[in-house]
């Protein structure tokens, strides 16, 4: 059922994710960590293992500088 309604779900979470584009990515914070980071890195990072999401220009920047700084890789190469 999930896969049948791919269309819908990612319509929606697009939506979602572009209302955190106010995200400030860490090179503009001296790449200092915060808890906020630790809370939410891991949710972004889940997300990227689901093709055709499009992340606006600070989120994706956040998490590649986040995948960087903490050596985690990101799921975009196994997508499905």
């Amino acid at each position: 059922e999930a896969f049948a309604n791919s269309e819908e779900y990612l319509a929606k979470l697009n939506v979602e994710l572009f209302k955190l584009d106010w995200l400030v990515p860490l090179s503009q914070r001296h790449n200092q960590l915060t808890y906020d980071d630790v809370n939410l890195f891991p949710f972004l990072r889940n997300y990227t293992v689901i093709k055709g999401l499009r992340y606006p220009g600070h989120v994706r920047q956040y998490l590649d500088e986040m995948s960087v700084l903490t050596g985690i890789a990101l799921y975009d190469s196994v997508a499905v």
